[in-house]
């Protein structure tokens, strides 16, 4: 009789890319930001966020489906490449890009943040359809995410 481990919901998404490309993309991020004057904060994996409302509660764990609000466009870009309303992504679901897993496990319901992820944290290998889509393959990308619920 075999026994399977449960799965820890505290555990992120698994990165693996090359570290100097990541840090050659925080780096332009961070060059961005500072350009620009906006105020953020920094995430270990390289996500770079700006807290527009806080919200409330606690944040939801790598098991969660959420539920949110959300557009995506390129860094420095004024033009959409995805959107979303009242959209569902399972954060337990191998689709969803790590980027957009990681800033969300850090939010609050009705949290609402602008979010910089690094190119290198938003592909995942083997999967064509990733969550969300129309990802701009090895473009440093902004999302606007509000949580709507978990």
């Amino acid at each position: 009789m075999s026994c399977e481990s449960e799965l820890d919901c505290t555990d992120g998404p698994e990165i693996n890319v090359d570290q100097q490309q990541l840090e050659s993309e925080i780096a332009e991020i961070d060059a961005y930001l500072e350009s620009n004057e906006i105020d953020y904060e920094t995430d270990p994996s390289g996500i770079r966020y700006s807290v527009i409302e806080s919200g409330t509660g606690s944040s939801p764990n790598y098991c969660t489906t959420v539920f949110v609000d959300y557009i995506g466009r390129e860094l420095g870009s004024t033009e959409n490449f995805v959107s979303g309303i009242d959209s569902q992504f399972p954060l337990r679901n191998n689709s969803v890009v790590p980027g957009f897993k990681l800033a969300v496990a850090n939010m609050n319901r009705s949290a609402d943040y602008r979010v910089y992820v690094p190119a290198s944290l938003l592909t995942v290998k083997g999967v064509s359809q990733t969550q969300p889509p129309n990802l701009p393959i090895g473009e440093n990308v902004e999302f606007r995410i509000r949580l709507v619920r978990y």
